[in-house]
């Protein structure tokens, strides 16, 4: 897998893009075949980054420009995963020197986030999780959440789905729900919270918190979230293995009407466990 810097010609941009470059880079263990490199060639729109990206065969594709915004983006190829803004302010702040000779302190949990990515489907999830989890403790250390919760926030998801994916203890499961928590904490507006959210409560029935877990479930219906069809199934089995059948078929018909096609298979499966016909 390769991580493709393009040159810039303005110096601004290319210090930001080689930041990035470098902060990847120091990452990397000796043994990785994740390469590095540069490409001498200006990309100035994402159609134009992706194509070279797509020549170069690469994984990551670092570029950057500079007009009415300013940008650095760090995506992953292909298309099927979303890319990431690094940085992305209005001209008009730039015009300030001393700000321009600065760089953006979210560099560094970006860049982890793109990497842990990266060994995640190479299939290396324990280097991932502990990448992920260093950057995300030097990041806390340094109280850089505060100025950038976005990028923060996506990070600690992407360590809960890791950590609940790895995870073989009661202790595992329970750091994987402290993670999902920071999520909800850092920026409540960010899109994986209505997933953090889902999968938290899971976690937490599952250790036996129900009405923690009751809880969620109910923020997301209340919320009129996409998920809310999930949250309702899950509350149909949780009602359902407390024997209150009649609330159980409650949340299983709310389900039903949200998404039939994913609901009526549980409904008619909690109806064969009653022997109902």
């Amino acid at each position: 897998m390769i991580v493709a810097q393009f040159y810039n010609e303005n110096n601004t941009v290319r210090q930001i893009e080689e930041r990035t470059y470098d902060s990847i880079a120091k990452r990397l263990s000796p043994e990785s075949t994740i390469q590095l490199c540069l490409i001498n060639n200006v990309a100035t729109i994402v159609t134009e980054a992706e194509a070279l990206g797509r020549r170069s065969n690469a994984a990551i594709v670092i570029w950057g420009r500079n007009g009415e915004a300013f940008e650095v983006k760090v995506e992953i190829l292909p298309e099927s995963l979303s890319d990431i803004d690094i940085f992305e302010l209005p001209q008009s702040t730039l015009e300030d020197e001393q700000f321009q000779f600065s760089t953006p302190d979210n560099i560094d949990v970006v860049a982890a986030t793109t990497l842990t990515r990266l060994l995640m489907i190479e299939g290396r999830t324990d280097d991932a999780r502990i990448l992920l989890q260093d950057s995300i403790e030097s990041y806390e250390d340094e109280r850089l959440g505060e100025s950038n919760p976005k990028e923060l926030a996506s990070a600690y998801f992407l360590l809960a789905t890791i950590l609940e994916d790895l995870a073989s203890t009661e202790v595992d499961f329970e750091s994987a729900v402290s993670a999902y928590t920071r999520v909800l904490a850092l920026d409540p507006n960010n899109p994986n919270t209505d997933a953090a959210l889902l999968n938290r409560a899971g976690l937490l029935n599952y250790l036996g918190q129900t009405d923690a877990a009751i809880a969620d479930y109910m923020r997301l219906i209340e919320k009129n979230s996409t998920l809310s069809s999930g949250a309702y199934i899950n509350l149909a089995n949780i009602y359902d293995e407390q024997f209150q059948r009649q609330i159980a078929m409650e949340q299983m018909a709310h389900a039903v009407v949200l998404d039939p096609q994913g609901a009526y298979p549980m409904l008619h499966h909690m109806l064969e466990t009653w022997n109902i016909p």
